[in-house]
This record gives structure tokens, sequence and C-alpha cells, in this order.
């Protein structure tokens, strides 16, 4: 396992020679193992899977730790509680991933990179988790940059299911097919489409059985059929007569002008179950809707920038950066800092 470390180290070092001078106390190296991960649960200061932990691993390093056998779905707490720990409120992470690591990483910022993550304080207790701040939240977590080495971002959990029968060309591969007793939505009669705030917004009518994080995503094709979008919807919902909303950017639209009206097609959703395997109860993709938007003018969406309270926080962060990094130029070429 020492190699693995020894080989990630010089290109990540070499990547972060200039962030190093410019690192403060609040920025964090995240390490998150693959397969057959060796680390202890929870210690974050464990680096058997990467080798010797007196290894120079980037700024404060922290290894995530975990288990790599189990679904990434129920371990994907292990990684969050990290990303909690080191990433929030003034703290700022580099994130390295080896292997399934590549898998864990991208299944927790899809499920859950866009989710309130309350503040916390970068002390960790024995289980991996920290104190909050204040109690003040923030959406997702505040990450620098993802570098991955060996990424098995997709089929790792099939990696051992299979048979070669003995034979180079004959053989078997198995996986599960999941189904869920529990119904957790219905889809409702009346989706249509309507412009706000010079967005097109998909309405979606859904009677919520069972309250919780609800998924979804649909494809727009403009009027040729050319594929032109894939909208996402990742929210809390409560029991009841809900919709979910999925919305086309405005700004999208203007700058590439698609030929109306668009369709909206392919709609799958489901009820998010946190750190469990099977991880979703999906709505029935019979009667899940399909749109067909009205015929709007180019000049009804907006083109205005995106804005956010996520994005301004990377701005501010990156531009902090940029002004910290042409201060070291400067006194490096012998000017004043």
């Amino acid at each position: 396992m020492a190699l693995r470390l020894a080989r990630w180290v010089r290109p990540l070092l070499l990547g972060s020679a200039l962030l190093t001078a410019l690192a403060h106390a609040t920025n964090f190296s995240l390490w998150v193992n693959g397969r057959v991960g060796t680390g202890q649960g929870g210690n974050h200061a464990d680096f058997t899977y990467w080798g010797p932990a007196s290894a120079n691993a980037g700024v404060n390093k922290k290894s995530v730790n975990w288990d790599g056998y189990n679904r990434i779905s129920d371990q994907s707490f292990r990684l969050r509680d990290a990303l909690d720990c080191y990433c929030t409120g003034n703290n700022w992470c580099y994130v390295a991933a080896h292997s399934a690591g590549n898998l864990m990483m991208g299944y927790t910022l899809s499920m859950y990179g866009g989710t309130a993550r309350v503040k916390r304080n970068a002390q960790a207790n024995s289980a991996g988790q920290c104190g909050a701040v204040d109690g003040s939240t923030q959406t997702g977590w505040n990450i620098k940059w993802v570098d991955i080495a060996g990424g098995a971002a997709g089929g790792s959990e099939l990696a051992n299911s299979g048979d070669s029968g003995g034979s180079a060309h004959d053989g078997y591969a198995y996986f599960d097919v999941l189904t869920h007793p529990e119904t957790a939505a219905q889809w409702l009669p009346g989706a249509r489409d309507r412009l706000e705030s010079g967005s097109l917004v998909f309405e979606l009518p859904v009677r919520v059985l069972t309250p919780g994080r609800y998924v979804a995503s649909g494809r727009v094709d403009d009027a040729r059929g050319k594929p032109f979008a894939l909208l996402s919807f990742n929210e809390e919902l409560r029991a009841g007569p809900q919709v979910i909303r999925l919305t086309l950017f405005g700004k999208l639209v203007r700058d590439l002008k698609p030929l109306f009206p668009l369709t909206l097609r392919d709609v799958q959703a489901f009820r998010l179950i946190p750190d469990a395997f099977p991880d979703r109860v999906m709505l029935s993709t019979e009667g899940a809707p399909v749109v067909i938007s009205g015929r709007h003018a180019f000049l009804s969406f907006s083109d205005a920038e995106w804005q956010s309270e996520e994005r301004s926080r990377y701005l501010a962060e990156y531009s902090k950066d940029v002004r910290e990094a042409e201060d070291q130029l400067r006194h490096l070429e012998g000017g004043s800092p």
C-alpha cells in the first residue's frame, strides 16, 4: 500500500506547490480510498490504505476511510462526515480519490452535493464526526478541486459478480434486480410548463405518500428531436400533493436558441433512502409525465448569469486565491508583496 501514496504524492504536491505556500489552517487535503479499504472507519489520521502517515500528503491531510467493501450507498456517510467536518464554513478542501473512491465521490456529490450542510468545526470525534460551529448551514461543501487516480466510477460493485466457467470465452455475469414494496409517491395529472423569472419551469404534480428527499431528472429535446438539456431536482418533499419542478435555465435557451416547442421526456424520480441498500424507492415509470412546452419567444428568457449563495462563496474564495498567488509570485520575483 505504501506505493499508492508514493505514486500520488509527487504529482499532487507539484500541482499544489503554490497552494502549500498559500495554505491556511482552514485548508484540508482529503484522501478517499478505493476497494478493500484497510483504514479504521472514523479515524481520519489512519493512512494504512495509502502508506506511511508521516508522508507529506498535502496540507492538513485526512484519510476518509470508508470500508471499501460494502455498498457505496451505505458507506457514503463516511465521506459525508469528512466533508462536513473539513469542507464547510471557513474550511476548504482538496480531494484525492483512488479507484472506487471515484465512484464514492461521484455518488456523494450527486445525491447530497446540493443539500444543506451544517457548518462543522473540523474537530472529529472517534466516529469521524465534528461538532457544529453555530448551527448555521450552507449549500453543499467547499471543495477547491478533486483529483482521481485509477478511477473506477462505474461498475465497481459488479467487479466480482461473474464466473468464467473455466473457459476463456464462455461464462456468465449476474447482478441484482432491485424492487421495493413501498409506494413512495404517485404521479398526478396536470403536468405543465410555464415561464418563471426568465426560465422555463416544468411542473410535475405528485402525491407524496412518504415524506423525504426526492430526486428526479428528465431529458429535454427540441422540436427536431435533438437532445438539448438534462434537468434535475433534489429536494425534500412533505406528504400530500406536491410539485416536482424541473427548471430549464433561461440563459441556456438564449445562448443555444433551440427550436420550440420543447419536449420533456424520460422522467424518472425516486425517494432517496440515506445510508441503505437499496438506496431508493422509484416512482412508477407508468404514468410518468411527458410535457410539450409552449412556443415561447427567445426574448421571454433571461440572459442573466446564474446566481446563488454557493456560486458567490466559490467566486469569493477563488478570487482570494488569485490575489494571494499574485502576491506570492511578486515576492518570488523580488517585488514587494
